[in-house]
């Protein structure tokens, strides 16, 4: 092997953070938004999107989000009202998978005496560009909803009966590939070096998803009495109850197939499973006098 001799026996003159840092990354936002009513029924409706960059020059690392909010509050009569909120939220991230917080405590640790780039034109094996852009993507993405009913019924103008229900729902899939990355030795033939916390030579997928319910509904009236202009009461009964679900299914195998094509199907060792469910509940009545 005639590999390079770096640190001790390489002089290059490499600030790191300048290196890996841009001085400003692209970012862009928009968003529309539409609203209107009458006595009756009025509205509000939003939808946004944003796609941000990284600052590290070699990750290609992104987030896109994309947003929808409506609310509709309707007077059905003079007694009755009824509220409808809805969100959704959607981000997609993606990044090398071999940014993780190790990476990043390299860049302080590596020596100022180590090129970017070796003789040959190759970059150096200590400077992990390699496996930025050679090992592996990871991607996830998250979807939330919520949604909010609401009815009040006012029987008398100082008495209130309201009623609502609540539901979020979030699901989490992620997917990560670890990838072969190279480096070069000094007669420009390359060799295989680590990725991430993995050997050199590793390469494999794992796939990672949770899904996150959670629900409730609260009851409540409210009835305030003024018996003369120094004495004002109210009265406030209800209940409340809440449950929430998550659920877990994560699954990995080593030694793909191709690079090409990083899937579990074209993994070939190391199968491994896991997954887990787990729920609470609460109920509660509740009441105050003021």
């Amino acid at each position: 092997s005639n590999r390079f001799n770096y640190y001790g026996g390489s002089n290059g003159n490499t600030n790191w953070f300048e290196e890996f840092y841009r001085d400003f990354t692209s970012s862009q936002e928009h968003s529309l938004n539409v609203s209107g009513g009458n006595e009756k029924v009025n509205f509000y409706t939003s939808g946004g999107f944003m796609d941000q960059n990284g600052l590290n020059r070699y990750a290609d690392d992104n987030l896109q989000r994309y947003n929808l909010n409506n609310k509709i509050n309707v007077k059905i009569s003079d007694k009755l009202e009824f509220m409808s909120n809805t969100r959704f939220v959607r981000e997609d991230y993606d990044k090398p998978t071999h940014m993780n917080a190790l990476f990043y405590h390299n860049i302080a640790r590596r020596w100022p005496t180590v090129p970017l780039y070796d003789n040959i034109g190759n970059y150096a094996e200590p400077s992990e560009v390699s496996q930025l852009l050679d090992g592996g993507r990871t991607k996830t993405q998250e979807d939330a909803l919520s949604q909010q009913l609401q009815l009040t019924f006012r029987p008398l103008a100082n008495w209130n009966i309201v009623g609502n229900a609540n539901y979020n729902i979030e699901n989490i899939n992620t997917h990560m590939e670890v990838l072969k990355a190279y480096a070069y030795d000094a007669d420009n033939n390359g060799y295989l070096i680590p990725v991430s916390d993995n050997a050199a030579g590793y390469t494999g997928v794992s796939g990672f998803n949770a899904k996150n319910e959670y629900f409730s509904t609260n009851f409540f009236t409210d009835y305030s009495l003024q018996l003369n202009e120094n004495h004002q009461f109210k009265f406030l009964v209800g209940f409340n109850s809440e449950r929430t679900k998550t659920r877990t299914l994560s699954g990995s195998r080593s030694d793909l197939i191709t690079d090409n094509i990083p899937t579990l199907n074209t993994a070939t060792n190391n199968p491994n499973t896991s997954g887990g469910f787990q729920h609470w509940a609460t109920a509660g009545f509740f009441g105050r006098v003021n």
